[in-house]
């Protein structure tokens, strides 16, 4: 796609918009980077977070155990 083939978006002229698809598209790299980083960020945190909901599920459990062992 060369620049000829894109409309520069007013608000920005780092985006343009496909003729074809009709998408936003930012050539800036940098944003891409930045976007691209956090977006790793956040699929790390959130993983993070379901690691430890199911190890606080396993103490749950574990304790219930315990205590039904106990309470015999």
């Amino acid at each position: 796609m060369t620049s000829s083939e894109v409309l520069v978006v007013k608000e920005d002229p780092s985006l343009v918009r496909d003729p074809y698809s009709k998408a936003i598209i930012n050539r800036n790299t940098n944003d891409y980077l930045r976007r691209l980083a956090t977006k790793c960020t956040t699929e790390a945190k959130e993983a993070e977070l379901e690691k430890l909901k199911s190890e606080v599920h396993d103490l749950k459990v574990m304790v219930q155990n315990l205590t039904q062992l106990l309470s015999r």
